[in-house]
């Protein structure tokens, strides 16, 4: 997002700068409009343009590393509430987005505040005017940008197709016994969360939702109680003690999760119990979908980068509009 595109440069004119002097023999063709010329590195720009790019740099490469210092803190700080779990993420993505484009922000900020000055400490119309126009094009490319992101990820994640892709299924049919499918609350990169889980039998049989790491003394209980050790009421309090959703004698579980801070980190497996003497058919649909923060993060940040890009558009428009009388380009 820098709005930069002049280098420093000594007094000398060798190619690769745009010089306010017509070029062409002795001094162009009388009576032809003067065009730009790309004829030298900074070799026009006064001491004062030429220090302000100097810190300018300074600045950039400060904030450059300061952003990596955050994004190590974002990584350790997330990771640190998964520290005494058995399955742990790999990279979680958002908090390092947020710190990136935090950056981003900062450092196109003080792209934009160091060419104003620039613009301030130049004392030709010519070269303030090639200073807007390169602010307004570096500007209205990363605003495009930003738009197209913007609409991408908000209307994308809405379509069918996607949302089918975000949905695991399966079908099987089995016997008497406990049988389950295992799934993850939140992928590695906490990308996508799961939204709801749903188990369908074509006969009634006993459901159920538990993480992993509790479900074989839930079905070691759970048999248990089948075969009358426990009774109605201490199976109820055990999965409520652990957490577990347990519906009996039914054909459909649907088990909603509102956020993904209402569903722990891990493991979990949706499991059907077949009671019944005849085979079960039973479906499962484990529907996902992209976490909500990580959305909020992108589209806030986009919205403000689309929003600066717009407003700088106007400022170097009308910086350019002042100067352009006195100016030898348009």
């Amino acid at each position: 997002m820098a709005y930069s595109d002049y280098q420093d440069g000594g007094s000398s004119s060798p190619p690769g700068d745009y010089s306010e002097y017509p070029v062409g023999g002795s001094g162009g063709t009388p009576g032809e409009e003067p065009e730009e010329h790309f004829v030298g590195e900074g070799a026009f720009l006064n001491p004062k343009v030429q220090l302000v790019r100097r810190i300018k740099g300074v600045i950039l490469v400060v904030e450059l590393l300061v952003m990596f210092v955050l994004v190590y803190m974002a990584y350790d700080g997330s990771m640190a509430e998964f520290q005494n779990m058995d399955y742990k993420p790999i990279l979680p993505l958002e908090p390092i987005l947020f710190m990136i484009l935090f950056v981003s922000v900062l450092m196109a900020i003080t792209g934009i505040v160091f060419r104003i000055l620039e613009l301030r400490f130049t004392d030709n119309p010519s070269q303030r005017v090639l200073l807007a126009n390169s602010a307004f094009r570096s500007a209205l490319t990363s605003m495009i940008v930003a738009i197209v992101f913007l609409a991408i990820i908000v209307y994308v994640p809405t379509l069918p197709a996607v949302q089918d892709a975000l949905a695991s299924k399966a079908d099987e049919t089995k016997g008497y016994g406990d049988f389950s499918y295992k799934y993850k609350s939140q992928d590695e990169f906490l990308v996508t969360w799961v939204k709801s889980v749903k188990i369908t039998t074509n006969q009634p049989e006993d459901m159920a939702i538990a993480k992993k790491d509790v479900y074989s003394n839930f079905t070691t209980e759970y048999n248990q109680y089948l075969g009358g050790e426990h009774t109605q009421s201490y199976i109820q309090n055990y999965s409520r003690e652990n957490k577990i959703t347990l519906l009996q004698n039914t054909t459909l579980l649907t088990h909603e999760y509102p956020r993904p801070e209402t569903s722990l980190f891990g493991e979990y497996q949706a499991a059907v119990i077949v009671t019944s003497d005849t085979d079960a058919k039973i479906h499962y649909v484990i529907q996902r979908e992209i976490h909500p923060r990580l959305l909020s993060t992108l589209t806030t940040f986009l919205l403000v980068f689309a929003i600066m890009d717009g407003a700088w558009m106007v400022v170097a428009l009308g910086i350019k509009q002042k100067f352009k009388k006195g100016s030898i380009y348009t």
